[in-house]
């Protein structure tokens, strides 16, 4: 049965004395939610550590991911944020001198300075600029040619709240080997995202603001493009398959986006 907003508003200790109306920015967190971090915190303190037990409800958190963005569990890795997620693209793919990545001017400054970065290997950064605040398709596809790996976008624009069509992004893409890479944390908890539909080939969100989870967890999605080009950033002993034989070195990574964790997770944030 559903909550009345009274009982939604009682999750929420903040209620109590402000209307908090500032979600895009740090999102307050629900007693479940501090509760969830104290059980860990207080298992930690007073008793052996038992991975086996966290592993399995991080699988389930990776699950309740999947679905919520209607896709598959394997296609899910868990970060601590969102730059660290489009980091990973801009330091997991091979490049060459004289490629480049599209992206919009005015984006949170996560969409730009990995890409900018770039510069160091010879790829240029493009900037659309969007007129009146809007990101028209046709005009920011047509910035992308032959040369073009990466067009980055925000699903949803941190300064004044544009929707991007990404579905029609991807249909102007059509033909085109470019990666649409998605900063989705302004979207995902408020908006409906179902990757079924938008083929994206990575999106990814930190937790700390519609999904109304703690600071320094969050996730990306990897898709089946991706997972082909992508390469770890960081490889650790998550990374492997073999992840629990300690002396037996063999870099043969998970066939899946679990390859992106490389070595002990943060499980209050995650779960």
């Amino acid at each position: 049965m559903p909550l009345t907003p009274e009982e939604m508003r009682a999750l929420f200790p903040i209620t109590r004395r402000y209307a908090y109306l500032d979600h895009a920015a740090i999102a307050p967190l629900a007693t479940p939610v501090r509760s969830t971090m104290e059980v860990f915190l207080t298992r930690q303190a007073e008793e052996p550590f038992e991975r086996a037990h966290w592993e399995r409800l991080r699988g389930q958190v990776r699950s309740r991911v999947a679905e919520l963005l209607m896709t598959r569990p394997e296609f899910i890795t868990f970060i601590r944020n969102t730059t660290t997620g489009l980091g990973m693209v801009a330091a997991g793919l091979d490049w060459e001198s004289g490629d480049n990545v599209v992206g919009v001017d005015r984006e949170f400054p996560a969409n730009i300075y990995p890409w900018m970065d770039l510069h160091r290997k010879g790829v240029e950064l493009r900037l659309y600029r969007p007129s009146s605040g809007r990101i028209e398709v046709a005009a920011i596809a047509r910035l992308c040619d032959q040369r073009t790996r990466v067009l980055a976008v925000s699903a949803v624009q941190f300064w004044n709240g544009f929707r991007v069509d990404l579905s029609g992004l991807r249909k102007a893409l059509r033909g085109k080997e470019v990666l649409l890479i998605v900063d989705a944390i302004q979207a995902v908890g408020a908006l409906r995202i179902d990757l079924s539909e938008l083929s994206v080939d990575f999106l990814c969100a930190g937790a700390q603001k519609w999904l109304l989870g703690p600071i320094g967890a969050g996730f990306a999605y990897v898709g089946p493009r991706m997972l082909e080009r992508l390469h770890p950033a960081i490889i650790g002993t998550d990374s492997v398959v073999r992840d629990e034989e300690y002396f037996e070195y063999e870099l043969t990574l998970k066939p899946d986006a679990r390859r992106f964790e490389e070595a002990s997770p943060n499980y209050p944030g995650i779960l």
